[in-house]
């Protein structure tokens, strides 16, 4: 159904094995950027849905990731969410001048990571 610019689909693919893995990605209208996003609602072999968002610059998403694949993930998007952050590096700086050690350096940008993560 394509009303006001939303486009409704209802894809089923049944799956033969609770081991597959499962990864999907968007290409349509890639000049939108983040305008364009697609709601998926994953519903696995053992009935846990999950729902998420993507856009065309999402890349290849997994729909049911290895803990250590969404650690990896949580990782990468606080590190670019840091980087690209001009007042968190500021930020960071600041709090890393006084200290000495690599040791207490590290301690404090993972601190700052988890903290900006999880608000």
């Amino acid at each position: 159904m394509i009303d006001q610019g939303y486009v409704d689909a209802d894809l089923t693919y049944p799956i033969r094995s609770p081991d597959s893995v499962f990864t999907v990605r968007t290409t349509a209208g890639p000049e939108l950027g983040d305008y364009l996003k697609m709601a998926i609602r994953y519903l696995p072999a053992n009935g846990d849905t999950r729902a998420m968002i993507i856009t065309s610059r999402s890349g290849p998403v997994a729909l049911n990731p290895s803990r250590f694949d969404t650690m990896i993930g949580f990782i990468k998007l606080g590190v670019a969410h840091i980087l690209t952050g001009f007042d968190h590096l500021l930020f960071l700086l600041c709090l890393v001048i006084p200290l000495r050690g690599m040791r207490q350096i590290l301690a404090i940008v993972t601190t700052f990571t988890v903290a900006i993560r999880s608000r």
